[in-house]
């Protein structure tokens, strides 16, 4: 599932809790279509709930640019 990501960003417990929260996250998106509540243009979210669904898109985001500069790194590639 998540092992190349263990392998380009680290292997330790706190990444593999963070991939399978993001995981299960992702199966709702394409399992059942579900959207981020904050997707909406006029969203009526309080504001704790938009900045909590923002970090979420955020990590997803930045975990991804890491990986894919770490295995970059990692076969001579850059």
């Amino acid at each position: 599932m998540h092992n190349g990501l263990l392998k380009y960003i680290g292997n330790n417990q706190n990444n593999k809790r963070k991939f399978n929260a993001l995981y299960g996250l992702r199966s709702k998106i394409i399992h059942t279509g579900m959207n981020f509540k904050s997707e909406n243009l006029w969203s009526d979210l309080p504001k704790e709930e938009k900045k909590k669904e923002l970090i979420s898109q955020l990590e997803v985001i930045l975990l991804s640019k890491m990986s894919i500069i770490n295995w970059l790194i990692t076969n001579n590639i850059a």
